[in-house]
């Protein structure tokens, strides 16, 4: 973030981090109804379902990273 937007890098950071943050709370709170309501094999395998699909969303994002930022770099948000 800091590298490719430095302009608006901390308010960047400080976003992803809330995001993660209250993520991290929605998951802790509903997990233990999860895996009485569907057990430990249904909650994990749902889980890695779920992990696979957000680790194949990097792959577009490791081949066009470097489009998006150069294409995103001019906009008017992160000149200002």
């Amino acid at each position: 973030m800091l590298d490719a937007y430095l302009p608006i890098g901390y308010e960047a950071i400080l976003l992803v981090n809330a995001l993660k943050q209250i993520f991290a709370f929605g998951f802790s709170y509903g997990v233990v109804p999860w895996v009485t309501l569907d057990g430990y094999p249904g909650a994990f395998g749902t889980m890695a379902g779920i992990q696979g699909a957000l680790m194949l969303l990097g792959l577009p994002l490791w081949y066009f990273g470097q489009r998006i930022r150069h294409t995103s770099g001019g906009w008017k948000i992160i000149l200002s």
